[in-house]
């Protein structure tokens, strides 16, 4: 006797004031290999009553909270918290089955750890073809509650956990995630899970290996057409698993080679900076770059008692060697101006 599964869908109106009821008695039959785990109750009736998706869809996908709801005697009464993304026309269908194939296939021991527990995605036997709106299917997943926000303003430890997350998605099970966003990851007693595959793609031949990053958090950006993966590039910076590879000043930007170089810094502000506003400016933005990406660093303290006072003697030679500077290249111009007359 297979698993019966009614559900019905409400949402609130366009104010918010009134409950609708959208979908009334729609009778489900599982898929095929999309269900990681079996429903909770052997008998069930499936109410998504709380919609998360806003204002109209491309993808024809609408996202509910809801809830399982045991309809036997000889069960206890109890309900499971779940999310349901409806599809409403075959495309959506289609794509949410795939969806649920992955969940239940080569993720499947990824459940409820990385990625979320997949009851499976449902065929809506009794749709009405002659209605627009009625839905072909859904796809019922464990609720984990809100999404994260953005990933900087993660602890370490939870970032770390989640680049680790999907370093395991590409190494292990070859799969590209395809939207790694802070609305598609949750967080579950400390550890993420990875929602919404619907962009995800397989057989993902990941070439990170353990030199790609050394130590979270402390070494220099790479080159993007260096990195082996581009979707952990990307990640890696959200998380700020790398310094930046360069730093600002005078609204220009500098690479990490001129940390050393306040002078050579100087020597490129705009013409309205006084030779000393220059130089302090320059020293200013090297120690903001150690504060925030290299806090320990003798350099950090170093150039910050600089700016704090200490510029005096070494403003005073810079102003001298930018009017010697200047003396030199009018010089130049004067000899290139006097050989070009007499051509």
């Amino acid at each position: 006797m297979p698993v019966s599964l009614i559900a019905d869908v409400r949402s609130s109106d366009d104010i918010g004031e009134e409950e609708v009821l959208l979908h009334r008695g729609l009778q489900l039959d599982l898929t095929y290999a999309t269900s990681a785990v079996a429903l909770p109750f052997y008998a069930s009736e499936l109410v998504a009553h709380d919609r998360i998706t806003i204002g109209m869809t491309d993808n024809y996908v609408t996202v509910y909270r809801g809830e399982l709801r045991s309809t036997s005697d000889s069960e206890p009464e109890d309900s499971v918290k779940v999310v349901v993304k409806l599809a409403s026309d075959s495309k959506s269908y289609n794509a949410l089955i795939r969806e649920g194939k992955l969940y239940a296939g080569p993720l499947r021991d990824m459940a409820d750890r990385v990625v979320p527990t997949c009851y499976g995605m449902f065929e809506v036997l009794n749709r009405d073809p002659e209605d627009e709106e009625s839905a072909f299917g859904c796809l019922i997943l464990k609720d984990y509650g809100e999404h994260v926000g953005l990933f900087f303003s993660m602890d370490e430890v939870f970032r770390i956990r989640l680049f680790n997350a999907v370093n395991e998605l590409h190494k292990d099970k070859h799969v590209v995630h395809g939207q790694l966003e802070p609305c598609n990851v949750m967080q579950k007693d400390g550890w993420p899970i990875l929602i919404d595959f619907s962009r995800a793609r397989q057989n993902h031949v990941c070439k990170i290996n353990r030199e790609s990053i050394h130590e979270f958090g402390k070494d220099a950006a790479p080159e993007y057409d260096d990195f082996p993966c581009k979707e952990m590039y990307e990640l890696a910076k959200k998380l700020r698993a790398w310094r930046p590879s360069a730093f600002e000043c005078y609204g220009l930007y500098f690479d990490l080679t001129y940390l050393d170089r306040a002078e050579d810094i100087a020597f490129e502000a705009p013409a309205h900076y006084t030779p000393t506003d220059a130089l302090i400016d320059a020293h200013d933005a090297i120690a903001q770059y150690y504060a925030e990406w290299m806090p320990n660093s003798e350099l950090r303290r170093e150039h910050q008692a600089l700016v704090k006072g200490k510029l005096g003697s070494l403003c005073e030679a810079w102003e001298k060697r930018v009017a010697e500077l200047k003396i030199i290249k009018r010089r130049q111009l004067a000899r290139k101006a006097a050989e070009d007359a007499a051509e």
